[in-house]
């Protein structure tokens, strides 16, 4: 009996690399000297393309090395220093992650782009939407909505048609007065400068 318990419990290496293209994720591994396509097994709505030489504990189900089912880990590739409590997913090469912090925070970083996909993309903060962006800050939209008092510091410039309360300001505005207004520069009084 406890022989069989043995049996049952391998570690083992991923030694080959896979496309990942398959109707399960079956990748080969290497135990006991064995070589061997054994089923990788992730928790619910994870998953991963194990590179080569992942550790991983097997099981053999119903004590049949034929059905094998390998649950890897990284313990040497994570990232170090959490504290107890801490949760954080990340990818083992690049090392960017999502990192839930004991405070509440959610820390995420990306070492390369950050790309989002959706519907309707809603943030809601409580306090301040702070944006730092070492180049520029690109919209494209329809029409972009503000609905608060716009503050500005620094240069403006507008490409295309500027109004105000429906009424247009930009080529068409000018200042009027009244004919008997004198030529040429005049003071603030509005006599004619000499």
């Amino acid at each position: 009996m406890l022989r069989k318990l043995r049996n049952l419990i391998k570690i083992a290496r991923i030694t080959l690399s896979s496309k990942d293209d398959g109707k399960y994720s079956i990748q080969q591994i290497n135990y006991m000297g064995k070589t061997t396509p054994c089923l990788v097994v992730f928790p619910y709505g994870m998953h991963a393309n194990l590179p080569l030489d992942c550790l991983g504990t097997i099981l053999s189900c119903n004590a049949d090395e034929g059905n094998l089912h390998m649950f890897p880990h990284l313990s040497e590739e994570r990232i170090k220093g959490l504290k107890p409590g801490e949760v954080i997913f990340f990818h083992p090469k690049t090392k960017s992650y999502n990192h839930y912090k004991n405070n509440g925070d959610i820390d995420v970083f990306a070492k390369g782009d950050y790309i989002l996909n959706c519907n309707n993309y809603n943030i809601t903060a409580k306090q301040n939407i702070n944006l730092n962006a070492g180049q520029d800050i690109n919209a494209e939209a329809s029409n972009f909505n503000i609905t608060a008092k716009l503050n500005v510091n620094g240069d403006t410039k507008f490409t295309g048609s500027v109004s105000a309360n429906d009424f247009p300001i930009d080529e068409t505005h000018n200042h009027g007065g009244p004919e008997t207004a004198p030529d040429g520069p005049v003071t603030d009084t509005g006599t004619v400068n000499p």
